[in-house]
């Protein structure tokens, strides 16, 4: 036995699914009694939806922080977690390559710290920090390509920071307070 919920009616249907219907689009919830599938009207999608949870494309992030608990959604065809702290992160391996804009310290973006690797180019003269936000849920894996042969340090706007040397990559995190190295160079 099915549910359809058609433009605020319930209708029983046969096929197995509970569907959301509105202005042509539809949801559909799936349990078999061993997965849960929940899609979008796409046939090549129902036809396989067990197990899987498909999520409908965003152009931008969410506007406002979700109450509590978080918003798993899709922007650019790429996953990512909102949790109410606004703190929003890949939960992929999306990679974003940033240069310096100039010989002087970066402070990073949006685009730079939700993704999950950062590579920073360009040519600088002495260690150069990039500032990213302190807030204790990021984790990053961050490349140091830049050239003029030196170390770059990934920073919050208070607390310590982690030295990356030329050429080198380190797995980094954010405490809150500090950012911490989880690898050493490599």
């Amino acid at each position: 036995m099915s549910y359809r919920f058609n433009d605020g009616y319930i209708k029983p249907g046969i096929d197995g699914y509970v569907r959301f219907f509105k202005d042509g689009y539809t949801a559909a919830f799936t349990f078999d009694g061993y997965n849960i599938g929940f899609f979008t009207n796409s046939a090549a999608v129902e036809d396989a939806a067990k197990g899987i949870l498909f999520l409908s494309n965003r152009t931008t992030a969410p506007s406002t922080v979700p109450l509590g608990g978080g918003w798993l959604y899709a922007e650019q065809g790429d996953g990512y977690w909102y949790n109410a702290g606004g703190t929003i992160q890949s939960i992929s391996t999306t990679r974003i390559v940033r240069a310096f804009p100039s010989d002087a310290n970066y402070t990073a973006v949006q685009a730079d710290y939700q993704a999950s690797i950062m590579e920073f180019t360009g040519t600088i003269s002495v260690t150069r920090n990039v500032v990213v936000p302190i807030a204790s849920v990021y984790q990053w894996i961050v490349f140091n390509n830049t050239t003029g042969g030196q170390s770059i340090q990934i920073i919050g706007t208070t607390g310590t920071g982690i030295t990356i040397a030329n050429g080198k990559r380190a797995t980094v995190y954010t405490d809150g307070t500090n950012v911490q190295r989880v690898t050493p160079d490599t």
